[in-house]
């Protein structure tokens, strides 16, 4: 059984939330992310809290089938872990390396199906590019079904519609067209008021090594800069370190990214 101290958080505890988030912006960018960006009271998001003497010490996030958790020190695993079995509904489980791995091995009805261990990264300062002859810009809501068709077989960056559309409402997604053909996309999972987590790099098998996602991924950086706001990202693709070298990013630590599955 779960702790008496963990309960479901409700709008009455944003403030509290956040303040506990903030401790650890960087590796809580998904959390705090979604919790400003449409709050505690939508569907798809949960967070519960686990109190130490009335403070809140830790907080479990489910976003649809993804989960996050955060630890300031104090906070029930355990009891975590108890409300992910309950559920049965997790099918990732991310965030900072270690703090995974406990949560991970307190799970009783779930195992995992993959495991990936990625190097996590912020960008302190976005480096000078050439410039590039590609045509980017940032997609639209018109660029809905386009963007849907695209990242439908787009591997291990796929994603469905509700997921795309969240991204052009609440993000932002940057396309490489080559005539109106959407040819390469980056987009940010989540975003806060400084900082933005880039993910869904993706560019067709046959048409790599053309600069198209290094193109995407630097026009997205250029405009969070110009928003104020710090990049990161995690990845383990030799390639892609090369692209994110490039510009700037620097290793910070890792994020762990678990699939699992009902046992």
């Amino acid at each position: 059984m779960p702790s008496a101290h963990i309960r479901q958080l409700n709008r009455n505890d944003t403030a509290e939330l956040l303040a506990l988030l903030y401790q650890d912006p960087y590796y809580n960018v998904f959390m705090i992310g979604n919790l400003e960006s449409v709050g505690l009271d939508h569907p798809d998001l949960d967070y519960w809290g686990s109190f130490r003497g009335g403070r809140l010490a830790g907080a479990l996030m489910r976003y649809r089938t993804f989960w996050n958790v955060y630890d300031a020190g104090e906070a029930d695993l355990r009891g975590f872990a108890w409300l992910m079995d309950r559920r049965g509904d997790a099918q990732v489980l991310h965030g900072r390396d270690e703090l995974i791995a406990r949560l991970s091995k307190l799970l009783r009805d779930y195992e995992v199906q993959d495991e990936h261990r990625l190097r996590f990264c912020h960008l302190p300062e976005l480096r000078p590019m050439l410039i590039s002859s590609h045509s980017v810009r940032r997609a639209t809501m018109a660029d809905l079904p386009a963007l849907v068709a695209f990242y439908t077989n787009a591997e291990e960056m796929s994603r469905d519609e509700q997921a795309v559309r969240h991204c052009l409402e609440h993000c932002r997604i940057f396309v490489a067209t080559n005539e109106k053909r959407i040819v390469s996309a980056a987009l940010t999972n989540a975003e806060t008021r400084d900082l933005a987590m880039i993910g869904g790099v993706y560019t067709p098998p046959d048409l790599r090594f053309q600069g198209f996602a290094s193109a995407c991924v630097f026009a997205i950086c250029q405009d969070l800069v110009a928003d104020g706001k710090e990049a990161c990202l995690f990845y383990e693709n030799p390639v892609a370190e090369g692209i994110y070298r490039r510009l700037g990013f620097k290793q910070m630590g890792y994020w762990r990214l678990l699939s699992l599955r009902p046992v």
